[in-house]
């Protein structure tokens, strides 16, 4: 009961000890104590937290009798956290990928069950190809739960796709690889002006960020997006976005 008391204030604090005796709370034997320790992460603006729970998921490879236990409570802290926290979104569904691999069938309905929760168009579309993936699988155990499961999720249009990609994800890697698939990268062109001029407008965002590292993905992104016609994309670039000159000189060398 002390311990628990002790989790829950330190889960209301941010700095590095806090997390770090939270951490160490995790490893104790003591499955209620781990679970406490756990729960406690939901709310904690620590930069540190979601690297602790791939510890966490990695070390419980050893923990047979407790596994299931300790990944659902991660997988519903995770959920908690990306309803306030969107800036976490992308990585906690890398988290929740890994989880899916896992061989065993529960863990995989935990990750499902907690992507569907979080709903994004870019878990929905993992859950989906997933899905299929499984049921080309023979006798595949997971097949029938993961498809009762998937029910409310539905394929996306390319509309949205294009909308998560642009809007959604902030002109993301992950976002213009669906792009890609999808046959959906627009060329400079006429036909496609209004459709680029929203990809520039997300652009302008990303390339009036201090962070040179969100500007440099940004061009990086859009050269991508203009592949085949390099020259007329930075020249553009440089006319609309003065940030970006450091950058596109760097590229011109």
């Amino acid at each position: 009961a002390i311990l628990n008391t002790v989790a829950e204030t330190l889960g209301g604090l941010k700095n590095q000890d806090a997390l770090d005796f939270l951490i160490l709370m995790s490893e104790n034997q003591n499955l209620e104590i781990k679970l406490s320790a756990i729960n406690s992460l939901s709310e904690m603006d620590n930069e540190g937290v979601l690297k602790a729970f791939e510890v966490m998921i990695a070390k419980s490879e050893g923990l047979a009798e407790s596994k299931k236990e300790i990944l659902s409570a991660i997988a519903t802290v995770l959920t908690t956290r990306v309803s306030s926290r969107e800036g976490e979104r992308s990585k906690v569904i890398e988290i929740l990928k890994k989880m899916f691999d896992d061989p065993l069938k529960e863990i995989k309905m935990i990750a499902i069950k907690a992507l569907i929760d979080i709903n994004t168009l870019s878990g929905n579309i993992y859950l989906m190809n997933s899905l299929e993936a499984e049921g080309k699988i023979k006798n595949s155990e997971v097949f029938a739960e993961m498809n009762e499961a998937l029910e409310t999720v539905r394929k996306p249009t390319k509309e949205e796709i294009v909308y998560f990609v642009y809007e959604d994800s902030r002109v993301t890697q992950e976002g213009f690889d669906l792009l890609k698939e999808e046959g959906l990268l627009p060329k400079m062109n006429d036909e496609n002006k209004e459709k680029i001029e929203f990809i520039l407008s997300m652009l302008k965002e990303l390339s009036e960020s201090n962070l040179e590292e969100e500007r440099f993905k940004a061009l990086e992104n859009f050269l991508l997006l203009m592949k085949g016609d390099k020259q007329e994309s930075l020249l553009f670039l440089n006319d609309e976005f003065p940030k970006f000159k450091d950058l596109i000189f760097n590229l011109n060398q």
